[in-house]
């Protein structure tokens, strides 16, 4: 069975960091996963769905943006450096 480990594993067959991904008997599996330190992993095969493109007939116009024009930044008063 496979296992995601929760927390390290040390042993004759290797030292293993929680995260790791290893592979047990299932007798050991199911005994690392009942002490809390491993769960299993499922073999999911990933399905990719891939819409067909949308047909409107007519190509929509484009979308307005709407714009605001920013002030400026004004010049000190003196337009000298202050602290001199």
């Amino acid at each position: 069975m496979k296992l995601k480990l929760i927390k390290s594993l040390a042993g004759p067959d290797g030292n293993f960091n929680a995260g790791d991904e290893i592979e047990r008997e299932d007798k050991v599996a199911v005994e690392l996963i009942q002490a809390g330190a491993a769960i299993p992993v499922k073999n999911l095969e990933i399905e990719k769905a891939i819409a067909p493109p949308v047909e409107t007939g007519k190509s929509a116009p484009p979308p307005v943006l709407e714009t605001k024009k920013i002030p400026e930044a004004t010049k000190s008063r003196s337009g000298k450096r202050r602290g001199k």
